[in-house]
């Protein structure tokens, strides 16, 4: 270990001596950083803190938000995995289960400190046994423990427990799933029903029975001691129709029913028990004329209203087969009358928990309906009557953009005329939350913007009244000579603190890094993302606000959905608009939604509903499919191998429905157009191409080329393609004078699979390929194929015994990069293959280069990929003390630079290293060659240098993505990584060699040549007296 440290030294020491990623003065002057939240899943308005809203993301995150102003007080990002399960106030603190039910814990609501933390169960008793699933959490009104304060009840893993709320102390613990008569029970709720006359306090564990093809037809029920623990009674009841255990049961205000949906979605089951606990009633109520049944793939569940909801009140929900809310209620339920509607719920609208009024002790309730395109509507209402107590309208916020009403939370206010005021937080289909209050909406976040999935830039709009020059905005005479008396004064080493600080602030509040138009260098770009939620937006790459954004639907979001951006008309320096479009198509549906987009500002140009439920888009890039204004056709690609040309008939319009002519371009360059796909569960990968066929609507017709099928015992971890950037050369020009020729296949990919000991009951499961790999006996490794996607061809495959995934690439040029574990060194390590044409014969392209420096047109060498030629391949090994969550390689715009691999570390950083230190030709001894080619010698532990920290002070949370993009400047790029947070740097990974600093000091430098031009006419003058006084002696 010494020995590979000492190495390790060695090799940093001779490494190349690139520039630090961010000097102390560019902090927060050439990048920026924003913190997201994501999708909200719960929202708490306690009334202790009305100034703050507390919420927790489907993604991990807990935050707390001013309510004045929407930024984030505090944040928390817990671990993958342990995404929050519920919030609850308690003993003046704000309370979380998470993991599954597996973590309890309470936070201090002024800062978030971590007061207590208890582990609810171990071990993974949730995820073995489909019985133990459901989770809640419960703010008890009994203090079990008698600490002074009510206590927790947790109902996690099948089991029941309650803690102090003081310090999350176990009180007492109960494995309800084995108490229950019915083996097959699964606990799905937990409630606390109202004081009885006794004065016992106790809690009901309810359950579901007889379970088979997703219902149940049994409901269970244990009734516990609070004080106890113990079992005080149990009872049983065949339900009158079988419930969905997908939906489970949903608890009625002040636990007085229980509530759950039948298997066929057809009637809603109310149950409730007697007094004493000992009977269970059950009936059954038609949901038609309640709620909207008959909508296609429709789904109804019901939903509690909250601790603070009358007895009997319940929600209902029905969603359709995209997942918006297609019609719901707010009911009064019992068993022995039908279900009372206090209030409908329309299409796109939310009910909100209940709440009490802080003068009247009304309880209140809200529908905040979204439905509407450009408004949304607020209605206040009582829950005893349902009479509408305030109506409130908010314009500016619709459906349109931001899509129906998900989860809404009503606070209740006394203004200061002792009037009540509304305030409700709303998160919506976009993932998008916002406060309205007062009939405006006070402020709004974009929470989509941390579900990021794809990333591209673009050229921002030209500035007119500027000219066809793009000019920079300028700062005003004071600030200008302001800067450089504070930089010459902090060059001198004369500045104090203060000045250093405003010297800062003056830097980062350049008036030109906001400017909303492209600027000479390419500095300023629009980076165009689309997020998991199916919205599109359009960011300043010069501080990261949200210049425009289009929303594609609900339809569109989800893991399921294709989701593509695709560039439809390149923009130009004459002022030529960027057009784009984006596609949106339901899962399992059988329409693509898509919309032609103008990059400069966001517009919809067009809108279309294509008759296409498309997996796939395939960019027809060349002049024979271009429109008239270079508009680039779109080929879409159903499930089933269905196909559809979004193409253009020319004029000025996009025409989505694929015209005469562009079939015929199509048809006649169908050979050229080839694609593949691949199944990480089956394990196959297969190309296809396209063939003309006269009675396709489109012309061609899609036709299987090649199949490649991994063995049984190895499981695919990851496809990556070749990143097609500029490229300098082709050949590689060593120390020793001699040469190798880069293999710049575009149509490589390389396949990683984890190879893992085949299994006892193996199936034998027919492979069906037309190429066929491994066939040898099972090694356990890291396989790894390099493959060419239009031949099917596994040009190369290598094995990493004792390794596996999950697996980090990068392939740029003849390079690919990859993070992996190795559970055989027990360690995290880096691999680099690079691949090099190894063609004997060569001929001499001299002439061709000779023309070409004359201004000759020569006609470029072609290649095929039925023709490869023999490769070579050169392979190392690394060990790198870090893990990888996302990888990439800096790029330029003519692909001179040197490049350095981008590593989105487990700590949720970003880490530049030298491309150089991953060459696998570095030497073992230093040669003479090699220290020509600045290449350090081997050492099995790559050098991990704290300044090459792209992202500093800041993490990237859930770090997942990492896109670069090349600037004018050939020595400049520009870094965007993407998680629950967004973090943009700009990176000089060979120095700022063709641009002047922006701190460079225009006045020290002025000073110094005016100094010596004074002091060379001061020394001249006097050198000239003194030879002449020399002269008169």
């Amino acid at each position: 270990l010494v020995a590979s440290a000492a190495l390790a030294l060695l090799a940093a020491a001779l490494a190349p001596r690139a520039a630090r990623a961010l000097t102390a003065d560019q902090v927060g002057v050439i990048d920026w950083h924003a913190q997201g939240i994501g999708e909200v899943a719960h929202v708490l308005l306690p009334a202790a803190r009305r100034r703050h809203a507390y919420v927790a993301g489907a993604s991990g995150a807990l935050a707390c938000i001013e309510l004045k102003t929407g930024e984030l007080a505090w944040r928390h990002v817990l671990d993958d995995g342990d995404e929050a399960d519920a919030l609850t106030w308690a003993g003046g603190a704000l309370v979380s289960l998470s993991g599954g039910g597996k973590h309890l814990r309470a936070w201090a609501p002024e800062d978030g400190t971590l007061l207590w933390e208890t582990l609810v169960y171990g071990g993974d008793e949730a995820a073995q046994d489909p019985r133990r699933t459901a989770v809640a959490l419960l703010a008890l009104r009994t203090d079990a423990d008698r600490d002074g304060e009510p206590d927790l009840a947790v109902l996690s893993a099948g089991g029941v427990s309650v803690h102090s709320a003081v310090d999350g102390e176990l009180v007492w613990a109960s494995d309800a799933a084995t108490k229950l008569a019915a083996t097959d029970a699964r606990p799905v709720a937990m409630y606390q029903p109202l004081v009885e006359g006794s004065g016992a306090d106790a809690l009901v564990v309810a359950a579901l029975a007889d379970v088979t093809s997703g219902a149940a037809g049994t409901l269970e029920a244990l009734r516990y001691d609070v004080q106890l623990g113990d079992i005080e009674r149990s009872a049983s009841q065949r339900l009158p129709k079988e419930v969905a255990t997908g939906a489970g049961l949903a608890v009625a205000g002040q636990g007085t029913a229980l509530v759950g949906v039948s298997a066929a979605g057809d009637a809603l089951v109310v149950a409730t028990a007697e007094a004493a606990g000992k009977k269970i009633k059950a009936a059954q109520y038609p949901l038609a004329g309640i709620v909207d049944t008959n909508a296609p793939g429709s789904r109804v569940a019901a939903h509690a209203l909250g601790e603070d909801a009358p007895a009997g009140a319940i929600g209902l929900r029905a969603r359709g087969a995209d997942g918006s809310v297609v019609s719901g209620a707010v009911l009064s339920v019992s068993a022995a009358a039908p279900p009372r509607v206090i209030h409908a719920v329309p299409a796109g609208a939310a009910a909100t928990a209940a709440v009490i009024a802080p003068k009247s002790a009304a309880v209140l309730g809200a529908i905040v309906d979204a439905s509407a395109a450009d408004a949304t509507r607020l209605t206040v209402f009582d829950f005893s009557d349902g009479s509408i107590v305030s109506t409130m309208d908010v314009d500016g916020r619709g459906g349109a953009a931001h899509g129906g009403a998900v989860l809404a939370t009503l606070s209740v206010y006394t203004r200061k005329d002792g009037s009540a005021g509304y305030r409700c937080v709303l998160a919506s289909e976009d993932h998008s939350l916002a406060l309205m209050q007062q009939g405006v909406v006070a402020w709004e976040r974009e929470e989509a913007l941390a579900s990021i999935v794809t990333a591209h830039f673009v050229e921002l709009p030209v500035d007119e009244s500027a000219g066809a020059v793009p000019v920079a905005s300028s700062r005003s005479p004071d600030e200008l000579w302001r800067m450089q008396v504070l930089n010459m004064k902090l060059s001198l080493r004369l500045a104090t603190r203060a000045e250093y600080e405003e010297l800062q602030v003056l830097r980062a509040a350049d008036p030109s890094k906001t400017n909303p138009h492209r600027d000479p260098v390419g500095l300023r770009q629009l980076i165009v993302c689309l997020t998991a939620a199916g919205k599109v937006f359009g960011l300043h790459s010069g501080d990261g606000r949200a210049l425009w954004s289009a929303y594609l639907g609900a339809g569109a979001a989800g893991d399921g959905a294709l989701r593509a951006v695709l560039p439809w008309r390149e923009g130009g320096e004459d002022g030529t608009e960027h057009e784009l479009l984006a596609l949106g198509a339901v899962p399992g549906g059988a329409t693509t939604r898509a919309m032609w987009i103008r990059a400069s500002d966001g517009a919809v140009l067009a809108e279309e509903v294509l008759p296409i439920a498309a997996t796939r888009a395939i960019p027809l890039a060349g002049e024979a499919f271009e429109g008239s204004r270079g508009e680039r056709p779109v080929l879409l690609v159903g499930a089933s191998g269905e196909l559809h040309l979004v193409g253009v008939t020319g004029g000025d319009a996009a025409d989505p429905i694929a015209a005469a002519d562009a079939r015929e371009a199509l048809a006649s360059r169908a050979s050229k157009v080839f694609y593949y796909e691949s199944d990480e569960v089956s394990g196959e990968i297969r190309g296809y191409g396209l063939v003309p066929d006269a009675a396709a609507a489109v012309g061609v017709r899609r036709a299987p080329l090649w199949q490649l099928t991994l063995p049984p015992s190895e499981r695919m971890e990851a496809v990556v393609e070749r990143t097609a950037d500029a490229v300098h050369t082709q050949v590689k020009v060593l120390g020793d004078r001699s040469a190798l020729y880069k293999y710049l296949g575009p149509n490589t990919a390389a396949v990683f699979a984890t190879a893992v000991r085949a299994q006892d009951d193996e199936d034998g499961a027919e492979s069906g390929a037309d190429a066929s790999v491994g066939s040898a006996p099972v090694v356990p490794g890291l396989v790894v194929y390099i493959l060419d996607t239009a031949t099917g061809r596994v040009l190369y495959r290598t094995l990493h015994l004792g390794s596996s995934g999950p697996v980090q690439a990068a392939f740029y040029e003849n390079w690919v990069v990859y993070h992996y574990w190795s559970e055989e060194a027990m360690r995290n390590e880096m691999s680099v293959l690079e691949l090099f044409d190894d063609t004997r014969d060569r001929p001499s392209h001299i002439k061709e280069g000779i023309m070409r420096l004359l201004g000759a047109e020569v006609e470029a060498p072609t290649a095929s990929s039925h023709s490869l030629p023999p490769l070579r391949v050169l392979a190392q090994t690394y060990y790198i003390p870090m893990s990888a969550r996302a990888m990439a390689a800096t790029s330029t715009a003519q692909g001179v630079t040197a490049r350095q691999v981008l590593l989105g570390t487990g700590t949720d950083q970003v880490l530049a290293l030298d491309r150089r230190l991953l060459d696998p030709r570095r030497p073992l001894k230093p040669t003479a060659a090699s220290k020509e080619e600045r290449l350090p010698p081997y050492s099995e532990m790559l050098p991990v240098d704290p300044r090459r920290m792209l992202t500093h002070k800041h993490t990237v949370a859930k770090l997942r993505l990492i896109e670069v993009a090349p600037t004018h400047l050939e020595s400049t790029c520009l870094v965007f990584a993407v998680g629950l947070d967004r973090y943009l740097t700009r990176l000089a990974p060979s120095r700022s060699y063709d641009t002047i600093s922006d701190s460079f000091n225009y006045l020290l430098l002025t000073v110094t040549v005016v100094g010596m031009v004074v002091a060379t006419l001061v020394a001249s003058k006097l050198a000239h007296r003194k030879d002449l006084a020399r002269r008169w002696k």
